[in-house]
């Protein structure tokens, strides 16, 4: 990485390796005097499959996840600042926010925890690094 990155995409969901990237994310904001972005993306592609669910119960645990992380960036003299976006993951994280927010380094985990949406069409990871237009740190 020779860039000097000052806006740092960084999404999350709820898995172990969420929680390991986003660790690695906050060293980078760090070093490079940088804030982080911390977004968490409710897929609603297939809200349609399970109506037994709202849109409400997903924001609400996601509000408690993000203002956990957010904590941590405090206590690590990070700035960050937390986002949960509706729509699909792939295309919101590789191409609309960071145009929306001037992003210049994408961090995110090598896989998240939708093995099985990951398996039908495929991982989000994957989808960022071939279509991001600013540089992408993959996670492992």
């Amino acid at each position: 990485m020779l860039g000097n990155y000052r806006r740092i995409l960084t999404p999350v969901d709820e898995s172990q390796q969420a929680d390991h990237m986003f660790k690695k994310a906050i060293a980078i904001a760090k070093r490079n005097e940088a804030e982080i972005f911390l977004v968490h993306v409710t897929d609603t592609r297939y809200e349609s499959l399970s109506p037994e669910h709202s849109l409400v119960d997903y924001t609400d645990f996601d509000t408690t996840f993000l203002a956990e992380k957010e904590k941590l960036g405090q206590e690590a003299e990070v700035t960050i600042r937390t986002f949960i976006v509706q729509g699909n993951p792939k295309e919101i994280i590789a191409q609309q926010f960071p145009k929306e927010h001037q992003i210049d380094l994408i961090v995110i985990g090598a896989t998240g925890k939708g093995a099985i949406n990951r398996a039908l069409v495929g991982s989000v990871s994957s989808y960022v690094i071939k279509h991001a237009t600013t540089d992408v740190l993959v996670v492992r």
